[in-house]
């Protein structure tokens, strides 16, 4: 794993002047809320140039957790590789959707439960549609050992790196990030657990989350189960899936080459969590697209320095993100 990430706060000291050019564009002196903070902070990242948005992309890291087969009721929203090869074979909204708003989809295989190397041709003839960065088939269940080995960890979190890295270097300036597969959220509900030192049984009561006694009672064995800790990468070591390894990597290479990124779910939320417990910086670079009315996304968020947020993580798969894309658009443009 890459030791050290140069991940600088931007300067504010052109703060004046970019006030300056948003007031001539738009001719309010005091105006306030979302798309005024996006389209100063963009500024300021890009300062003194005036850029816009290029060749954005939505990078959706998907993996299967471990505790996901202690639920065999579990029910079943979508099946991932189904949805996966729907996209390739543009049989699904989801395509459709992000070939007219002109953004790049990358699917990664960080570790489904399914042999992709079954479906060959999809991964090498559609161009890098779909990149294969298997960690395992789904991630160790918690209840027996840590969800990954610490060299799994930073392996994982190099190629999340990896992967922001290319799409940096074909001009991309703007990240999308978002998750797929199955019980992810059940690791992201552990570490919020083991982040706040509660048991998760108290955030699954306080969420209002309508789960069985008996699921909650597991949910605080697995922690019991593993040492206590507040150091943030010892917690995804232990909770954590692929998928939320390689979003933190990431996360943290997108910053250090001051790339705007829009957390297009929870999953990526718990991951920028973790990564700015590294590095607070990162906040200067993150316009957030999860609705902060939802109340798992209000607890994430609780300490994220970025103003309002765009609905709504109901919607169909990857809305939110496209739907903050295209504010983030509109703020760019402003003070061009």
């Amino acid at each position: 794993m890459r030791p050290v990430f140069n991940i600088r706060p931007v300067n504010r000291q052109p703060a004046r002047e970019i006030r300056y050019r948003l007031y001539q564009q738009t001719h309010l002196e005091h105006w306030e809320g979302l798309l005024y903070d996006w389209a100063f902070r963009w500024e300021l990242i890009h300062f003194p140039e005036r850029r816009t948005i290029q060749n954005p992309a939505l990078l959706t890291f998907a993996a299967d957790h471990g505790m996901v087969y202690h639920f065999d009721q579990r029910p079943k929203v979508y099946d991932t590789s189904l949805a996966i090869l729907d996209f390739l074979n543009d049989r699904s909204a989801f395509s459709a959707m992000a070939r007219s708003e002109r953004i790049r989809v990358r699917w990664i295989d960080a570790g489904l439960n399914t042999a992709f190397d079954k479906n060959v041709d999809f991964w090498i003839h559609r161009e890098d549609q779909f990149l294969d960065r298997k960690m395992g088939y789904g991630s160790f269940d918690p209840m027996i050992k840590p969800s990954m080995t610490t060299f799994q960890l930073g392996e994982a979190m190099d190629k999340g790196s990896e992967v922001v890295s290319s799409l940096y270097a074909k001009g991309s300036n703007t990240v999308i990030l978002g998750s797929a597969g199955e019980g992810g959220f059940l690791g992201s509900l552990l570490i919020r657990a083991a982040i706040e030192q509660m048991k998760p049984s108290e955030i699954i009561d306080e969420l209002g989350i309508k789960w069985h006694d008996d699921l909650s009672k597991l949910m605080d064995r697995v922690t019991n189960k593993h040492p206590k800790t507040t150091d943030p990468f010892m917690i995804l070591n232990l909770f954590g899936g692929f998928d939320l390894a390689m979003l933190t990597g990431a996360i943290l290479q997108a910053a250090d080459l001051r790339m705007a990124i829009i957390p297009g779910d929870l999953q990526a939320l718990t991951a920028l969590e973790i990564a700015l417990k590294w590095y607070p910086s990162i906040s200067d670079y993150v316009f957030h697209g999860v609705d902060p009315i939802d109340p798992v996304a209000a607890r994430i968020t609780r300490g994220l320095k970025v103003k309002g947020g765009i609905p709504d993580n109901r919607l169909p798969f990857g809305y939110s993100g496209v739907s903050g894309l295209s504010w983030l658009r509109m703020a760019a443009g402003i003070g061009k």
